[in-house]
């Protein structure tokens, strides 16, 4: 409301929930890696070993998302054994590529692991509905870059609200995030896992914005290191419930 210049005293704020069941999915916070960009270098082979092992409990079709481009390419140099087929967004991808994939995921003939980056053309105003996805992997907040204008923001809001870093990079970043998260589950058949990479998800600042939809269920967000053992797990009961 603050943005849009909405006066909080004279304003109603109706929040829903999700429509769709919340034992449906899972959420999981891997926070044993640093995906800060000074630590990158040495933590791309550890995050690329988190997709490896959580896409390889169930086969299926998963979308990882990312901040950019070239942590796409990092990441993917250490993917090298997975037994799927790999399509990662580029640059140049216009809407006509992106049908192209829609319709690859659909088919189902093999798995595939999507790679694209967050506020893309994979992440927003798609559905991947039923089969076509059945994980999210989100690597890292999707921090703005620093430039002069988002500098503006910061020092703007530090000013008018004391919280400078929040409205120019930390609620931006976020809001990349859970739209990402949201192209999993689309309607009330659909199931899936959510893997969120990163330290910085376990801090208040930024665990403070997930939807609270997602703590619906007891248990629903887990924070865990062991989250291969946490998504085969939740595959497990999803089968007993005969969902899958």
């Amino acid at each position: 409301m603050d943005v849009l210049g909405f006066d909080p005293t004279r304003s109603d704020v109706l929040q829903l929930d999700s429509p769709f069941p919340a034992e449906n999915r899972k959420v999981i916070i891997v926070p044993g890696v640093s995906t800060r960009y000074k630590d990158r270098i040495q933590n791309y082979s550890k995050i690329a070993e988190i997709i490896e092992k959580t896409v390889r409990v169930r086969k299926g079709n998963y979308l990882v998302f990312f901040p950019s481009y070239d942590f796409i390419q990092h990441v993917n140099l250490y993917l090298g054994r997975l037994n799927v087929k790999k399509i990662l967004q580029k640059p140049s991808m216009k809407e006509d590529m992106r049908e192209q994939v829609l319709q690859e995921l659909k088919r189902n003939d093999e798995p595939v692991l999507l790679m694209a980056v967050m506020g893309g053309i994979f992440s927003e105003g798609v559905d991947y509905s039923g089969n076509m996805a059945i994980g999210v992997i989100v690597v890292s907040p999707a921090l703005p870059k620093i430039s002069y204008e988002r500098e503006l923001l910061r020092e703007y809001y530090e000013e008018k609200q004391n919280q400078g870093m929040e409205y120019a990079y930390i609620y931006p970043g976020m809001n990349k995030v859970i739209q990402s998260v949201g192209r999993l589950i689309r309607s009330a058949t659909d199931t899936g896992i959510v893997l969120l990479i990163g330290e910085r998800f376990t801090q208040d600042e930024y665990t403070l914005l997930l939807p609270d939809y997602w703590l619906q269920n007891s248990g629903d967000v887990e924070i865990t290191n062991n989250y291969e053992q946490a998504v085969k797990k939740f595959w497990k009961s999803t089968d007993r419930q005969g969902k899958v």
